[in-house]
């Protein structure tokens, strides 16, 4: 366990999201000038907040990923693809490799679960089951709010 470990609530503080669109962490007109305390998974830089409008995330800004609550991830993939015309192009195939890469939980610095997906789209994802948290490479959100299928 590392001694910087974050609190949940500082995690819960990073990705309170209240229903903006924010789609990308390079989004023009993004704020990421406040430290979250966080480090990044992937590239173990400390994350930002990022916020457009009213809507927050904890983002890195050397590798672009992107960490999330589970509950908000889906409430924002949800509205996010409710709001997006999306496409009609098949998705670029999974790619297979991204399963073996192995990170640790930010919260917890337990190895965290990599996995593809569930919804619409081929990303592959890193997943904290106890802390509830999840962390999407650059690209990777706009993969699921762009791919076909059903928009409610």
């Amino acid at each position: 366990m590392s001694n910087t470990t974050p609190s949940f609530d500082s995690l819960q503080h990073a990705c309170d999201f209240v229903g903006q669109a924010v789609v990308s962490f390079d989004q023009r007109g993004v704020s990421t000038d406040r430290p979250s305390g966080v480090m990044c998974p992937n590239c173990q830089c400390e994350l930002v907040i990022g916020e457009v409008e009213n809507s927050k995330f904890a983002g890195c800004p050397s590798c672009r990923g992107m960490l999330f609550q589970q509950d908000v991830f889906g409430m924002l993939i949800q509205y996010l693809r409710s709001k997006s015309p999306g496409t009609d192009r098949m998705p670029a195939p999974l790619d297979l490799d991204a399963l073996k890469v192995r990170r640790l939980c930010p919260a917890c610095d337990q190895i965290m679960e990599t996995h593809s997906y569930a919804g619409p789209g081929n990303a592959v994802i890193d997943s904290c089951f106890a802390c509830q948290i999840i962390f999407l490479d650059q690209g990777e959100l706009t993969k699921l709010v762009e791919a076909p299928g059903r928009r409610v």
